[in-house]
């Protein structure tokens, strides 16, 4: 219990893989702890493990171990296993049953608001977000979201109004997973570059956020045509991430690489840089969007073969 409470803090300030570890550890003290392989399943549905396949087991468990849980956990379970999964219809369902019983249970109010921004319903989103925040004035998860959703509507002064209060509340969530590079992004949109530049820049100085910088700094390049300088500061990334990275962060890498080689007229570099990301697909779980990413880049480059492989 103390494993899993312990890695369920750590995940809400953004120290994912320590988290993770954490939830294995309370799993490998007890294999029926559903909450804990809930947990787990969640972390690996994330944009920070992307490991669907592995996050479905997880959650099967979960529900199989209904003789272990509460009502409310049992609520909890498959209400963020159908988000997960996006099956907005039964998530959207499961949400407002769960709201309905549970009305000021702040976590699950911000995982729905999520599910409606995620699918176009921003307004509605905004409102379960400031719902999340009456309860629990101290979420920047929840200030975070408001931002996201203001972006998506194009009204950046507001979006970068709520990233700054979530900052203010919790300054560490500045460099947690993309926030630093959505926030960054949302200055480039209200004609901010250079206060964008200095953002990305600030992560440089420390080695557990270098990675994140360059990429961002690669992406504000490209922005701007910078391709030479993209180019340098994707291969710095791709360095850093070695060997040992996540397979889908060095394929993603490769396939940055390959449009800044399409940008720069050099085809023979784009090819081998495809070659490269198109190598590493065995090795990442059920990514629909990025291979049809990648299948278009192939198609770009002229390869009707490396396509036909990715469908």
């Amino acid at each position: 219990m103390q494993q899993f409470a312990e890695g369920t803090t750590l995940w809400r300030e953004g120290k994912y893989f320590d988290a993770g570890t954490l939830f294995k550890a309370a799993i490998a003290a007890d294999p029926g702890f559903a909450m804990a392989h809930a947990s787990l399943g969640n972390a690996y549905y994330s944009f920070i493990y992307n490991q669907p396949v592995d996050g479905q087991k997880e959650y099967e468990t979960a529900l199989s171990l209904a003789a272990r849980t509460t009502n409310r956990e049992r609520m909890i379970i498959q209400t963020n296993y159908a988000l997960n999964r996006d099956h907005v219809d039964e998530a959207d369902q499961l949400f407002r049953q769960y709201l309905g019983r549970y009305p000021d249970d702040a976590s699950m109010r911000v995982n729905y608001a999520n599910l409606l921004r995620r699918h176009n319903h921003q307004p509605e989103a905004i409102e379960q977000y400031s719902q999340a925040i009456r309860v629990m004035p101290d979420s920047a998860h929840a200030y975070i979201g408001i931002a996201t959703a203001y972006k998506t509507t194009g009204n950046y002064p507001k979006a970068l109004e709520a990233y700054a209060k979530a900052f203010e509340i919790d300054p560490h969530s500045l460099t947690a997973g993309n926030v630093n590079r959505e926030y960054g992004f949302t200055l480039v949109a209200n004609g901010q570059d250079e206060k964008a530049e200095q953002v990305f820049s600030s992560l440089l100085a420390k080695p557990e956020t270098r990675e994140n910088g360059l990429r961002s700094l690669a992406f504000l390049d490209l922005y701007h045509g910078r391709y030479a300088s993209a180019h340098a500061r994707v291969q710095q990334s791709l360095a850093i991430l070695g060997p040992q990275g996540l397979p889908l962060s060095r394929a993603r890498m490769h396939l940055l690489l390959a449009i800044v080689a399409e940008g720069r007229g050099d085809a023979a570099e784009q090819r081998r840089q495809l070659d490269a990301a198109v190598a590493g697909l065995p090795d990442i779980q059920e990514k629909v969007v990025y291979g049809a990413i990648l299948g278009d880049a192939c198609a770009r480059a002229g390869s009707v073969t490396r396509r036909r492989k990715l469908c």
